[in-house]
């Protein structure tokens, strides 16, 4: 549904871009070309004064006051006596003017001067400007319509667009209250052969060296000693980083990043931070500082109270994208929301199933004994295994309930200064 989402958003972001674009190329043209059209139809229609008008054009001349002929136009001359270079024909339509009227003769062949039905060039200017200027408004109108229509193109499409995301968000709704659950177990499971080595290769290293699981499932770590069981996540947590170099996930709601710090300084420094002067620390602190480095790159910790487990799936996958994931340390049962014993582990075996990432569930079990359990719940626990102080000091004993891989022995010794669980010296 997140990749339909997104290949919707961004076709129609590519679709409101190329509108966009088309509506900025007509409102530039309506805005440039159709003002230089009226520009140059003022200039056509209206010559700026002063120019001259070009020879051979006759401009009309208004009647003079007076019976004056205006400057620039010949008078006519009488024939002199003797003079016989120039002689008139007889003609009809030659008039004689008498002196001192304004009206120039004209000859036979030669037309009168502009009147009425005459066109000249100054009548053939301001038709043009005429034709120009209609032809610049109804671009005018034309770009106006086109726009008006652009946008309303656009609002509707806009519109569209609303109405489908809601329709997606409808149906996503509906996914989420009828789909598949991201955990169920009807979903099923591709193969691949990258995380199908991982087994192969050596499996996951647990308490020692030799003590290991080699398929994903659900490790049961019970423990009714608080600070014990703790101590466990943090061997665990030291193991697969230092190791396997491999990230941890952590879920705890009493140990956060405070807790952490000080036990992984401590295990990997051999002695114990609380017993330490400020000064001390301080030193401590600078001396294994680029060995603490690694768990800043590959621990990632979660203090969410009831965190819904597809939630947790969904992050771990997130995660997996770009970090190789190691294991899934569920410390407590009040950090993760479940019905019942039961159903929080099938899910959370489905969790490690699909991921292929182990998930060790440490809890005290106090409502859940292991005699107890549901024989079809144990069939979906890889290793249940019960965590106690040992009878000699420095020590823990472990009890295995159920086992598939390498089982810790029964004893196994404990730095009572850093924490450090160990194989016991021969």
């Amino acid at each position: 549904m997140m990749k339909l989402k997104y290949r919707f958003f961004t076709s129609m972001t590519y679709k409101t871009s190329f509108i966009f674009f088309i509506a900025v190329i007509f409102f530039v043209t309506g805005v440039l070309v159709v003002p230089l059209t009226v520009e140059g139809q003022e200039v056509i229609s209206k010559p700026p004064p002063g120019a001259k008008i070009p020879e051979g054009i006759p401009s009309p001349v208004p009647p003079q006051s007076g019976g004056k002929i205006p400057e620039g136009i010949p008078s006519p001359v009488p024939p002199q006596p003797g003079d016989e270079t120039e002689t008139f024909p007889a003609d009809d339509s030659f008039t004689p003017i008498p002196p001192g009227s304004s009206h120039v003769p004209s000859r036979s062949g030669v037309g009168s001067g502009p009147g009425p039905g005459v066109e000249t060039s100054t009548t053939r200017s301001v038709n043009s400007g005429l034709s120009v200027s209609i032809i610049a408004s109804l671009l005018q109108l034309v770009y106006i319509i086109i726009l008006l229509a652009m946008g309303g193109l656009l609002g509707f499409y806009y519109y569209k667009s609303f109405l489908l995301n809601l329709r997606i968000h409808r149906l996503e709704l509906l996914i989420e209250k009828s789909g598949i659950s991201p955990t169920s177990k009807e979903e099923p499971l591709p193969f691949s052969w990258d995380q199908a080595l991982k087994s192969i290769e050596g499996g996951w290293t647990m308490f020692t060296d030799t003590n290991r699981i080699y398929e994903p499932g659900v490790v049961g770590i019970i423990s009714a000693d608080e600070k014990l069981a703790f101590k466990c996540a943090v061997n665990l947590i030291y193991r697969i980083i230092s190791l396997q170099n491999l990230a941890v996930i952590y879920l705890s709601k009493e140990h956060g990043e405070e807790d952490l710090g000080k036990a992984l300084l401590s295990l990997e420094s051999g002695v114990s931070i609380d017993k330490m002067s400020p000064g001390e620390r301080e030193e401590l602190v600078g001396r294994y500082s680029l060995e603490m480095t690694k768990y800043e790159a590959g621990l990632f910790v979660f203090q969410d109270f009831k965190i819904d487990i597809d939630e947790l799936y969904e992050n771990i996958l997130k995660l997996s994208e770009s970090i190789d994931i190691g294991m899934i340390i569920v410390d407590g049962r009040d950090v993760i929301s479940a019905d019942n014993f039961n159903d929080l582990i099938g899910r959370l075996r489905i969790i490690s199933i699909k991921s292929y990432i182990p998930v060790v569930y440490i809890d005290a079990f106090k409502d859940m004994k292991p005699e107890n359990i549901d024989e079809d719940t144990l069939a979906r626990i890889t290793a249940l295994i019960e965590v106690e102080p040992g009878k000699a000091k420095k020590t823990i004993s472990f009890t295995v309930h159920k086992f598939k891989g390498d089982p810790p022995p029964e004893s196994l010794d404990i730095n009572p200064d850093s924490g450090e669980i160990t194989t016991p010296e021969s």
